[in-house]
């Protein structure tokens, strides 16, 4: 499958299926790190992540870490930064993408199953939100330029310049 490229500023909106886990306890846990921090501290393989703070990859590092309420793997590249947070109580999950490049890969349980569509999550850059249901996708954003690339490997994102327009299905798709 061919990627699909639109060069803007995007917001991610990741609703999970499963109960939200609400605003407190671990909502996601690192299954791979390399000179790589969350809130400041160094991660760690097996490290369970609770309240909200910055995954930021130094040059050559990089971060793996499962989302548990809607299964979604996040891969934060190298000299990267993502702010994580818990799921909404409705169980929705946004991130925000400050710089660099991330990939999500929403669980492969959900894209088979009727819940993909029911699945919600936002991702946020300086240019752009974007919506996506059952997706593989990589999103790359750069400040300086205010530019948010995206491609999509699999599946659906749809993408605008505000979270309205994404939500009421205005968005690029």
């Amino acid at each position: 499958m061919g990627w699909k490229q639109t060069l803007i500023t995007f917001t991610v909106v990741l609703g999970a299926a499963a109960p939200a886990l609400g605003a407190s306890g671990p909502y996601a846990k690192v299954t791979a790190a390399k000179s790589a921090t969350f809130a400041g501290k160094p991660l760690k393989t097996g490290q369970s992540i609770e309240g909200e703070g910055t995954v930021e990859a130094a040059s050559g590092g990089s971060a793996r870490i499962r989302m548990l309420a809607s299964d979604t793997e996040l891969v934060v590249t190298s000299a990267s930064k993502i702010v994580l947070a818990a799921p909404k109580e409705d169980g929705g999950q946004e991130l925000s993408l400050l710089t660099g490049l991330a990939r999500a890969v929403i669980g492969a349980a959900k894209r088979k199953s009727e819940k993909a569509e029911e699945t919600s999550f936002r991702v946020r850059t300086g240019s752009a939100v974007m919506g996506v249901r059952g997706t593989d996708f990589t999103m790359q954003f750069d400040p300086t330029a205010v530019k948010t690339e995206l491609r999509t490997l699999e599946g659906q994102v749809d993408v605008a310049a505000t979270e309205d327009a994404v939500l009421n299905g205005h968005g690029m798709k």
